[in-house]
């Protein structure tokens, strides 16, 4: 299995193209670009059983990963570098390293990219995340000197459905949307990325209910999945 599957160098040209435009135009353009694109289920790996980067299907996670890396490359070469350090703490590409969890790995280790909105959080969840049951459950077992062996209680502010209403269309544009359900196990079950057009917010996500990238207001996702919780919202930086 080869690193990169998917033909990135067909890329080449549009990432060159926005080299010098605003992080968040590029975030647009890539979120838009793979709109209709195919869901697949656990696309990415560690270069072994599964690549470590495509462009020709994703899962909702992935989606993310691979429009924010391309947002904030300036050529080919440096999307599968800025890929690795998303996907990866501290960038070493391993499975026990890999941002898991969204909202104790993914978003703490991107705090060099990303802001969470905490200022619009009005609600919060609870939950014990048990990461060596985790990963023992994906055949992966933690030595006793790892730090992420041991029951973690988490306490994650988010942002309830209602709470998006009451916050402004700009300071939601280009944003990185992570959505809370009901699972005791885990606080963020699905992610994608949200955008100001014209009077509404809309989310743009890789769906394993369509099989797609697909986009829809937000407020029509929160009605249609009227489990959630709500979620963690984060905004990215103009030069990270």
């Amino acid at each position: 299995m080869t690193e990169i599957d998917g033909d990135l160098n067909k890329l080449a040209v549009e990432i060159t193209r926005f080299a010098k435009e605003p992080v968040k135009k590029r975030l647009r353009f890539w979120a838009e670009y793979f709109r209709g694109f195919p869901y697949v289920d656990s696309p990415l790996g560690e270069g072994l059983e599964r690549p470590r980067i495509r462009t020709d299907g994703f899962d909702c996670m992935t989606y993310v990963e691979t429009c924010l890396a391309l947002a904030i490359s300036e050529s080919a070469e440096d999307v599968l570098t800025n890929l690795d350090r998303i996907r990866y703490r501290d960038g070493v590409v391993d499975f026990e390293h890999r941002n898991h969890f969204i909202s104790i790995d993914w978003l703490p280790n991107n705090s060099w990219l990303l802001r969470p909105l905490d200022e619009f959080s009005n609600t919060s969840i609870t939950r014990d995340i048990d990461r060596a049951a985790f990963f023992e459950k994906n055949g992966h077992r933690l030595s006793a000197e790892s730090e992420l062996t041991g029951v973690e209680h988490i306490e994650s502010r988010i942002i309830s459905p209602s709470g998006f209403t009451e916050i402004s269309l700009p300071r939601l544009d280009c944003t990185v949307a992570m959505f809370a359900g009901r699972l005791d196990w885990l606080v963020v079950s699905h992610m994608g990325l949200l955008f100001a057009e014209g009077d509404e917010i809309i989310l743009r996500h890789a769906s394993s209910v369509h099989r797609k990238v697909v986009e829809l207001p937000l407020s029509d996702y929160f009605k249609i999945n009227r489990s959630l919780r709500g979620a963690i919202c984060a905004e990215i930086f103009d030069n990270p």
